[in-house]
């Protein structure tokens, strides 16, 4: 529970920061009509710096973009 928990708040602040911002900075993400671009960047740069706790937006905004690159982008490319 509380100890998966904040390993996975420590994982996105570290391990995993360089992953989710190679997602969530790409423009390919950012160009989308559907997110806000500015807050964004902002989200994950105040979540990896500590300043604010974006567990649960970063997870849906990438779970929602790497959905449309998969399913979406893929297709067109086939």
């Amino acid at each position: 529970g509380v100890e998966y928990y904040r390993h996975y708040n420590k994982w996105f602040r570290k391990e995993l920061s360089d992953y989710l911002q190679d997602i969530l900075i790409d423009q390919r993400t950012l160009s989308r009509q559907y997110w806000n671009p500015n807050f964004i960047k902002k989200m994950i740069k105040d979540h990896i710096s500590g300043k604010k706790r974006y567990l649960s937006e970063i997870r849906k905004v990438v779970t929602v973009e790497l959905i449309h690159r998969i399913m979406v982008e893929d297709e067109y490319n086939k």
